[in-house]
Order: structure tokens, then C-alpha cells, then sequence
């Protein structure tokens, strides 16, 4: 596997993560707001954002797995490294942060008292 390609999966993989829960939070809270969702559904389908940090590292690790046996031709046999899943344990974390913050966000956004600025005119 090519170096960049590589560099693209390590750094891409949780900024598209984050990205998609950005746009999850905007979507799902614009629909909310306009009335279009329901509250707890979208509470529901924005609390499923919790997997991408998940989802982020087994990517980043299977991608890592894939490419050193790709190095070594294959000679050894595939054997997952548990190490590494644990090395790239704080990636998940860097991507649980937002992820965590945003759902925090939606969750108050989303309380059926609140509807946004209030227009005292």
C-alpha cells in the first residue's frame, strides 16, 4: 500500500467521521426544529454517531493490518496485531470528543422547550 495512501486513511478516516457528525447534527437538528422529525427518533438516530469513533479505529486498523501484509508478501500469514488496536486507541478517543460533544449538543438543543432564539418584537 502507497505511503500517502496510507497517510490518507490514518488522517482522513476520523476527519470523515467527525464530518459525518457534524452533518448528522445538522440535518437531524434542522429537521427537528422545522418539525419534519420527531424528537426522540432523532435523539435515537443521532445517538448511533457514538459508532463512528468505533468505527474510525477498525478501519485505521484493519487498513494498518492489510498494508503490513502487503509489506511482507504475505509470507507469514495474517495475524492481527492486538498491540497496534491498542496503540491506536487514543485515535478513537481524538474522535470521541466531538462526537460526544455534539450528541451532549443535540440532546439540549433538542428539548421540546427549546425552539431557539426568542424574538422579543
Amino acid at each position: 500500500m502507497p505511503i500517502f495512501l496510507r497517510i490518507a486513511l490514518l488522517y482522513g478516516t476520523p476527519a470523515l467521521a467527525v464530518a459525518a457528525a457534524v452533518a448528522c447534527f445538522g440535518a437531524l437538528l434542522l429537521g427537528v426544529r422545522r418539525g419534519r422529525i420527531g424528537r426522540r427518533p432523532a435523539i435515537a438516530r443521532m445517538s448511533l454517531t457514538l459508532l463512528l469513533p468505533l468505527i474510525a479505529l477498525v478501519i485505521v486498523w484493519l487498513a494498518s493490518e492489510w498494508s503490513s501484509y502487503v509489506s511482507v508478501g504475505g509470507a507469514d500469514g495474517f495475524r492481527p496485531s492486538p498491540e497496534l488496536l491498542l496503540a491506536l486507541l487514543p485515535l478513537a478517543g481524538y474522535v470521541a470528543i466531538p462526537v460526544v460533544a455534539l450528541n451532549i449538543a443535540f440532546w439540549i438543543a433538542a428539548r421540546p422547550g427549546n425552539r431557539g432564539p426568542r424574538s422579543d418584537a
